[in-house]
């Protein structure tokens, strides 16, 4: 291992990468830095800089798996743990002791767990939400909409939900700068606050 506890992938190019961050030298940027300009804009090697200009790799897959437990595991569930595991398993910028601080100050905060029925309540709005959005009703058109979201959630969910409800749903996200649209999928680069209100 080499600093930091990092493998060096120059040291030993056969080193397990598929769940851990490595350090590879950093070819001359775009050709035209050598190494000691990059040592004189990056630093050398130092107590708080054991790498130097190389550079920190992780691999395709573990960022992917990053993203799905927060994108999908802790924004639809906003569950407290999650974000620790996260914060745990994959150090922030491979540093442990950022991870730990993070983490520290997190707990101090007191993050109140969500309880089941806000969950419940959550997801149900993010429901009806999507199903406006996949409705896009034209003006003239959103109280019938409004019906059959009404009658669809209970029937999908069997959950008790009111036209009243809906539109109530609707007019609140509405207020919060929803503008109507449901992005599905996983994107993490159009992500809003606001889906999940």
């Amino acid at each position: 291992m080499s600093d930091g506890d990092i493998p060096n992938f120059d040291e030993d190019p056969t080193i397990n990468t598929v769940s851990q961050l490595y350090q590879k030298q950093r070819p001359p940027f775009r050709g035209l830095e050598t190494k000691v300009e990059m040592e004189g804009h990056f630093g050398g090697p130092s107590d708080y800089n054991p790498f130097g200009t190389n550079d920190l790799v992780q691999p395709c897959g573990v960022t992917d798996q990053i993203y799905y437990e927060f994108f999908v595991n802790y924004k639809f569930t906003p569950n407290f743990n999650i974000l620790l595991d996260l914060l745990e398993k994959h150090p922030v910028y491979g540093s442990p002791e950022i991870s730990k601080e993070l983490i520290r100050l997190l707990k101090k905060a007191r993050v109140k767990p969500i309880s089941d029925k806000q969950m419940g309540t959550k997801f149900i709005h993010k429901i009806v939400k999507e199903h406006f959005s996949y409705l896009n009703p034209v003006k003239g058109q959103v109280d019938a909409a409004y019906t059959d979201i009404a009658a669809q959630v209970q029937q999908d969910y069997e959950v008790t939900i009111t036209v009243d409800n809906v539109r109530n749903i609707i007019k609140r996200a509405r207020k919060s700068g929803w503008n109507g649209e449901y992005n599905w999928g996983l994107n993490i680069n159009q992500g809003s606050s606001s889906d999940n209100s």
